[in-house]
């Protein structure tokens, strides 16, 4: 029996994998979302129970067992709280499961940035562009790092390093979220035959759980947002209007089915010329050591900045 352990990382369709697949799975035990993040997330620094943990998670079965939840790796509004939070959740996998097999997604990190803030807007969120990702200027350098998304998140090359010293190289599976959206049905089928996964392609639905809003919705929403406190910390309102949030949530999430209102809008245009400009020039370093250094394949194939 092994154990294998997919961390994320967020915005590369990991409840999709989880929800869509995984569960569809038939030959493996895969873990409630809800007992991996009271196991792993909840317990505070000087309170995590190596020895407790270890119990909940002994079975008789003789499969191989799952865990699946981006949340490993941090979450998405926060980063990864300076590496703290990344750090300390692959210790704690370490100790609980010390001879996992890690599974990680990673993304473009111009798409990925650009999802983050999509996904800001859709929880409530109604800066611009450049006020979400460069809140020191109205927060201070420090609250910006520590409370609210920091772009070193998305530095894979740290990320993978940590886990590959933990874990072992050959025990840390890398594979890109370009290949998933290109062909699902091919990603899957090829990763189900790696890792011996027994499931019935009929009962999967490979429709993305987590759709994104138009340049339109994208506006609008981020207007009615204005009359609501609701969200993350990083907004602002000028006067709440009870339940207003949820309504614009439902109505938001209707007009997004229908094709006059969706479309995803291109990443580099929302993210603009001078933030992408920076971008490339601040994740380029890490990921040429992926391809050169790990041997990642397909990083130019899908423009990664390099």
């Amino acid at each position: 029996m092994s154990t294998y352990i997919h961390v994320g990382y967020p915005k590369t369709a990991s409840t999709w994998f989880y929800k869509n697949f995984l569960i569809f799975v038939k030959n493996i035990k895969v873990y409630d979302r809800k007992l991996i993040r009271k196991c792993f997330m909840e317990p505070d620094a000087f309170s995590f129970n190596v020895d407790k943990i270890k119990e909940l998670f002994e079975t008789n079965d003789k499969i191989d067992r799952w865990l699946s939840d981006d949340i490993l790796l941090g979450r998405l509004r926060l980063g990864g709280v300076r590496g703290f939070i990344t750090k300390e959740m692959a210790n704690r996998l370490k100790l609980v499961f010390p001879d996992a097999k890690i599974i990680l997604f990673i993304r473009n990190q111009i798409d990925i940035l650009a999802s983050a803030y999509l996904q800001y807007v859709k929880s409530g969120g109604n800066y611009g562009i450049n006020r979400f990702f460069y809140s020191e200027k109205y927060y201070g350098k420090e609250a910006n790092r520590l409370i609210l998304l920091d772009t070193d998140y998305f530095l894979y090359d740290k990320v993978f390093e940590y886990y590959f010293n933990l874990f072992g190289t050959e025990n840390v599976h890398i594979f890109l979220y370009e290949d998933l959206a290109e062909n699902p049905q091919k990603f899957i089928s090829d990763f189900a035959t790696q890792f011996k996964l027994e499931y019935d392609e009929n009962s999967i639905s490979f429709c993305p759980e987590n759709k994104g809003y138009s340049n339109f919705l994208l506006f609008t929403r981020r207007i009615c947002n204005i009359f609501s406190y609701k969200g993350p910390m990083n907004k602002y309102y000028i006067f709440h209007i009870p339940k207003f949030n949820y309504l614009s949530e439902y109505l938001h999430d209707i007009a997004n089915k229908y094709r006059i209102f969706s479309g995803r809008p291109d990443s580099k245009k929302l993210l603009g010329k001078i933030n992408v400009k920076n971008f490339v020039e601040f994740y380029s370093r890490s990921n040429n050591r992926l391809k050169d250094e790990f041997g990642i394949k397909g990083l130019k194939k899908y423009n990664y900045p390099l």
